[in-house]
């Protein structure tokens, strides 16, 4: 066998010479030769590395792209509830009102008083100022007075203080703030009135 094998090798390597060689060319097998293809080179596709841990992506598969992870937002503040309003008990109010008034030799009628209330009451703020001067401010009290009114109108003269409110000053404040007030003419020429201012924290 391994003659036989010998001898059809020794016949074929002339036969295959003669063909490369041009000779012969009728005896030698015809030989198709696939039609070349010039390669279409397709475009590189980019792929970025694949991050550590990630799965491998399957063969075909088009690679995905990445997806940027954004950083969670941050929690809007809520803003606190509303504090519930103070349960505190409002501070007392000073109150001023005229208790008292009479003019002597009258009429005492509301008529005739009224320009001297109003006069008396444009002074009520002062007269708040100086009730800082009591010793007792939270029972309150009265303050009364003659005023001697000249024909003319204008200041008044103090003849009588009446009052027992304490206080270093609180007297004398009160009394200054009298002596301020500008009234208008009396109907009758000088005229005494007497009046009574009514202190109370409310």
């Amino acid at each position: 066998m391994w003659s036989t094998l010998t001898g059809l090798v020794g016949a074929l390597i002339p036969m295959l010479v003669s063909c490369a060689s041009g000779s012969g060319r009728s005896e030698c097998p015809a030989i198709r030769q696939a039609p070349a293809s010039s390669p279409v080179s397709a475009p590189a596709a980019s792929t970025a590395p694949a991050p550590l841990g990630a799965a491998p992506a399957a063969p075909g598969a088009a690679a995905a792209a990445p997806v940027a992870s954004s950083p969670e937002s941050p929690a809007k503040s809520t803003p606190d509830a509303a504090s519930p309003a103070s349960s505190a008990p409002a501070l007392p109010e000073l109150k001023l009102h005229l208790s008292g008034m009479h003019i002597g030799g009258g009429p005492n009628d509301e008529v005739t008083k009224r320009p001297f209330i109003q006069a008396i009451e444009s002074a009520f703020e002062p007269m708040r100022a100086c009730y800082k001067k009591s010793d007792d401010p939270v029972h309150g009290g009265t303050f009364g007075v003659d005023l001697k009114i000249p024909h003319h109108g204008g200041k008044a003269e103090i003849q009588q203080v009446r009052t027992a409110m304490k206080g270093e000053g609180l007297r004398e404040c009160l009394e200054n703030t009298f002596r301020g007030i500008t009234f208008g003419q009396p109907p009758k020429g000088p005229t005494m009135v007497s009046v009574s201012i009514r202190f109370s924290l409310q």
